[in-house]
């Protein structure tokens, strides 16, 4: 089990967790002793997109034209520079990272011993 979070602190294992409440020996634990935790999923600070960026441009405090024809109007064209312009993947793939929550599941008493051995 790796990368994790309790609350709002982040463990990179079960060691890190010992460690952090100071238990040195396992089985002097409840039998049902138990932790909520969140998998620890490495994400990108952002992922930008042409949609976002237009939906960003339209929430500005300029006028956009509206018109009842989709592929004349101000925000199809604007979404349609970003996309023949600008190597999104690229921007993405290197956009910093970060861990944020995951999946909840519950750390166990056996789970530890199963750590330890």
């Amino acid at each position: 089990m790796e990368n994790f979070f309790i609350e709002d602190n982040f463990y990179h294992d079960i060691g890190d967790l010992l460690d952090y409440f100071d238990i040195e020996n396992v089985e002097e634990l409840e039998d049902d002793w138990a932790l909520e935790a969140y998998e620890a999923v490495l994400e990108p600070i952002v992922i930008f997109t042409p949609e976002n960026i237009r939906e960003r441009v339209i929430y500005e405090d300029r006028y956009i034209e509206e018109t009842y024809d989709v592929k004349e109007s101000q925000e199809f064209k604007i979404e349609k520079i970003l996309r023949e312009n600008i190597d999104f993947d690229k921007i993405n793939a290197l956009m910093p990272k970060n861990y944020y929550g995951g999946k909840r599941f519950i750390i166990t008493k056996q789970d530890l011993i199963e750590y330890v051995k």
